[in-house]
């Protein structure tokens, strides 16, 4: 047994893609950490930030969304560090992992020797187990464990432990193991702290709005503004929201608009709620709610102030008034961006699914973003991909997929 061992460290990894050379990046991190006698030590799971598109949210279930305020790996040197230090590495692919672990650190100006470690996918062989493939759930199912929820790093990582104390012996499999080590990492203090998907998607975003109220005016010389201006207002809002991002220049235009018309502070709060009942109404539409409509009215409720309990008590009520309205954008010419989880009839829609329906509709697809283009649409509002990027950065209008599709009049789930 090495000298420096201090037991196992089990980790998983979520990318973005495939390819290290293809600048894919680790957006999710899973480790178990055993001591030289298979006690547990901790188990700790975190998102990772990647700063780019982060890939295909139909395999690993994650959104921009999710990783929005999640830390960088450069932020989680420390932290991650910390699982490994003095412990042999254990994944069930290690080399796929290994290679982008050490890229990871590497990119983050620390450079981390190779290491050797255990593999399960290998181990298996000594299981004798009839499966159809070495692949983590069939070996977990083959073997009688339960099977957590694929593609997540902490549970992938956890299955992947379960596996390793089914081997017979596996210390012997590491003497002639070297643990890494990274004394300027480990000489510097870690937290046990980590961003789940859980925390991250339970987690409210801080309302956009709440200084709108300190900035409209107290004392107005109107006589309160009309219902009119009270639809006109939510009229805007609804164009502001498009993106489901609120920028502080919009703010400042929601603002100016309601100390002109002399709408109060107290209405705001109204105004804010009949908008997200609107929204509950429109998911209630055709008698079924889905998880990304569900989503998609907390985000809307997060940025406007209204709670999420509200939100959903709204979801059950019988009948709410759905007060959007449908918008012509024929001849505008539009680029679709992200993997869209948008159905129709229960099916996913394609992109060339996505383009052909736009095209029924007198709208012309581009397949790039130009300072020409009318419109971008985002299958993820946070979305970090270069089309969007390139969107924001030349002032093109931006609409959320879902936005898209209700402003044509077509219900998608």
């Amino acid at each position: 047994m090495p000298p420096s061992f201090t037991g196992f460290a089990v980790f998983d990894l979520e990318t973005t893609g495939l390819s290290i050379r293809r600048h894919d990046r680790i957006i999710e991190i899973g480790v178990v950490r055993f001591d030289e006698d298979f006690d547990l030590v901790e188990e700790w799971e975190t998102l990772i930030n990647p700063e780019r598109d982060i890939g295909a949210s139909e395999i690993h279930g994650l959104t921009a969304s999710d990783l929005r305020d999640a830390p960088t790996f450069a932020e989680l040197l420390v932290d991650i560090w910390h699982r490994f230090e003095g412990a042999i590495p254990v994944a069930h692919n290690l080399a796929f992992d290994r290679r982008f672990l050490l890229a990871e650190f590497q990119r983050a100006g620390v450079e981390i020797e190779q290491f050797d470690g255990l593999c399960t996918c290998k181990l298996v062989e000594e299981l004798d187990l009839s499966t159809p493939s070495a692949r983590l759930e069939d070996v977990c199912r083959s073997l009688g464990l339960p099977i957590g929820d694929a593609h997540s790093a902490g549970h992938d990582a956890k299955m992947a432990a379960e596996i390793l104390k089914r081997i017979e012996n596996p210390a012997s499999l590491v003497e002639d193991l070297v643990p890494p080590s990274c004394p300027s990492l480990w000489k510097r203090g870690a937290t046990p702290l980590g961003v789940t998907r859980q925390k991250a998607r339970e987690t409210p975003m801080r309302s956009a709005l709440h200084t709108l109220a300190r900035r409209v005016e107290r004392e107005s010389v109107s006589d309160g503004a009309s219902r009119g201006q009270l639809d006109e207002y939510l009229l805007i809002l609804d164009r502001v929201l498009d993106d489901r991002i609120i920028e502080e220049a919009e703010i400042e235009e929601l603002s100016f608009f309601a100390d002109e018309c002399g709408i109060q502070p107290s209405e705001l709060d109204t105004l804010h709620e009949r908008y997200v009942s609107a929204l509950a109404a429109a998911a209630l539409g055709d008698g079924v709610v889905t998880d990304a409509e569900r989503r998609d009215l907390y985000r809307v409720s997060d940025l406007l102030g209204v709670s999420r309990s509200k939100a959903e008590s709204l979801l059950e009520v019988d009948q709410l008034p759905s007060e959007f309205e449908t918008e012509d954008l024929s001849g505008l010419t539009v680029c679709f961006t992200g993997t869209s989880r948008c159905r129709i009839d229960g099916e996913l829609l394609k992109r060339d699914q996505l383009e052909a329906l736009a095209e029924s509709f007198g709208l012309v697809p581009k397949r790039g973003v130009s300072k020409k283009l009318d419109l971008a649409v985002l299958a993820d509002p946070d979305s970090m991909s270069g089309k969007a990027k390139k969107a924001r950065e030349y002032g093109v209008r931006i609409m959320a997929e879902r936005v898209f599709w209700r402003k044509l009049g077509i219900d998608v789930g």
